[in-house]
């Protein structure tokens, strides 16, 4: 796995990249006693989408836990990173200068030390990096993804085991960032 982001906020004023209006005319509804339902699932889809692709389709606020210093690698495009924190040897915990790391973008966040890593205390989640990401592209299969997966959803919304992937995750296979 690239990285591990457990707490995600969307910040205010993201978008997501399928419109209310653009999933109801997917799905052939004409009526607004599903508008709740359905921006759900289009905010679901798009999650999917992200985590298959590794990468940030809107602005969120991340933080990603790790259980160790190393490859600090995290789903981008970044915006910007707030801070890098760990439990140092005795359990405190501290906040990384930020003139002690570098930033690298590319597809991918990856935060690597100028010189080397603190030593940590190595338990589960003890670094910890909060940061946000900007918007990734969006291209036509990727919009057309999350409308395949919200049509799932919504016609196997009473049976969620029955509701497949298929074809918008090998839509999305071709944009999808791997580790290599």
């Amino acid at each position: 796995m690239l990285g591990s982001s457990r707490l995600v906020e969307i910040l205010d004023g993201a978008a997501e990249p399928v419109s209310l209006t653009e999933a109801k005319a997917q799905l052939r509804v004409d009526y607004s006693a599903d508008d709740t339902l359905i921006e759900s699932l289009v905010s679901a889809a798009r999650h999917d989408c992200e985590n298959y692709l590794y990468i940030s389709l809107i602005p969120q606020r991340r933080k990603a836990l790790f259980d160790c210093f190393g490859p600090l690698t995290m789903m981008g495009p970044v915006g910007s990173v707030e801070s890098v924190q760990y439990l140092n040897t005795e359990g405190v915990l501290t906040t990384l200068a930020s003139e002690a790391y570098r930033v690298v973008e590319d597809i991918v966040l990856r935060i690597e030390p100028v010189e080397s890593w603190p030593a940590t205390s190595g338990g589960k989640g003890s670094v910890t990096v909060t940061y946000t990401t900007a918007s990734g592209a969006i291209s036509p299969g990727v919009k057309t993804a999350i409308l395949l997966k919200v049509s799932d959803m919504y016609a196997n919304r009473e049976d969620p085991t029955r509701a497949k992937s298929t074809l918008s995750n090998n839509m999305l296979d071709l944009e999808r960032v791997m580790e290599f």
